[in-house]
């Protein structure tokens, strides 16, 4: 026996096909952030070496403490000089960009999202209850009874009857005294 599948509407096969499209397209643009937008390696090893490298030969051509003070002033600039040329370059923007990737698929998530349940109708008719496989209605949870309220038999109308129902406010009586 055949089981039927449920056809889909063409709104859902274009939504299906943008979706996948535009994971494609995500994925490109992740992989092309990944590899283009990579920082340059520093090719600073082989200036470091030379610089450490003067240092120890100018360190053995020196015979005083003063001499030695020039040659290690001379192999701090030198260092420093390539610190301060390695700070120049730029920074890694990778993690910046998949950040805004990530943002761009969410938002391709939610406007290709299928619609979501209905809202009930604000005109006062319930919702038919959802139905099962076999097409009986699921029975909801009961209804609790609203209660029913007595009504007053009467209603006061002057002030007397309503400081005889609630006590007075001290705070509300309006003649300015306050109570100590």
């Amino acid at each position: 026996m055949p089981t039927e599948h449920p056809t889909r509407s063409t709104g859902d096969l274009v939504r299906v096909w943008i979706r996948r499209l535009g994971a494609l397209i995500l994925a490109a643009a992740a992989v092309a952030v990944f590899v283009g937008m990579a920082p340059e390696t520093p090719t600073s090893t082989d200036a470091i070496a030379e610089a450490l490298h003067d240092a120890e030969v100018n360190e053995a051509s020196a015979i005083s403490a003063p001499q030695q003070d020039v040659v290690n002033g001379w192999a701090t600039r030198d260092l420093l000089a390539i610190i301060a040329g390695q700070a120049d370059r730029p920074t890694d923007q990778r993690p910046a960009a998949m950040v805004m990737l990530a943002v761009f698929g969410l938002c391709l998530g939610l406007a290709t999202a299928p619609p979501g349940p209905s809202r009930p109708s604000t005109s006062g008719e319930a919702p038919a209850p959802p139905a099962t496989a076999l097409g009986a209605a699921i029975p909801g949870p009961a209804a609790a009874p609203t209660p029913v309220l007595p009504e007053a038999t009467s209603t006061p109308s002057s002030a007397a009857a309503r400081h005889a129902v609630s006590p007075p406010n001290p705070w509300l009586s309006g003649d300015g005294d306050r109570p100590t």
